[in-house]
């Protein structure tokens, strides 16, 4: 593209720093319509991991990070 051309479109306001609007709106668009055909969320019934779990993990972790050391 020539300075000439990015001053023009500059000037309309059909480009930003480089950055096509028509394009980012057309992004957006299709966007939306992949939106549309993604199912929905599944929100789990409880958790698959307990905290108590994590807490006793993270213990047994650091204990052997500890004896190591």
């Amino acid at each position: 593209m020539s300075h000439a051309y990015d001053r023009t479109a500059l000037s309309r306001g059909t480009m930003t720093s480089g950055i096509d609007l028509a394009q980012v709106a057309a992004a957006r668009a299709r966007l939306v319509e992949l939106g549309e055909d993604l199912p929905a969320p599944v929100v789990a019934a409880e958790p698959v991991v307990s905290v108590r779990v994590c807490v006793l993990a993270g213990l047994l972790a650091g204990l052997l990070v500890w004896l190591v050391r």
